[in-house]
């Protein structure tokens, strides 16, 4: 009888390891963000900085500008749409 039950228990213990392939979703809740608006924005000029030296950098800060540009504030947002312009004209 304890060989069944320890059998039993071993099935059970076996069947409840997390599959590799399955996605675990810790939390409904919104987590917070590592970096801030202004932080953001900051790091957008950086990387039209570095756009200078590697061109592709740019890119990247304008992706982000424009992602960013709808939910951020009304200051902020102001500066999200001038580095978009900038690198606008800038390509032109």
């Amino acid at each position: 009888m304890a060989k069944r039950a320890a059998r039993k228990m071993a099935e059970t213990a076996k069947n409840d390891k997390p599959n590799d392939n399955e996605i675990t979703v810790l939390s409904d809740t919104p987590t917070k963000m590592v970096v801030g608006e202004r932080g953001l924005a900051f790091a957008v000029y950086v990387l039209y900085l570095l756009g200078y030296i590697t061109g592709i950098t740019a890119i990247i800060g304008v992706v982000i500008a424009y992602i960013q540009a709808d939910s951020a504030d009304a200051p902020v947002k102001s500066h999200y749409i001038f580095q978009i312009r900038t690198f606008v004209i800038g390509f032109i």
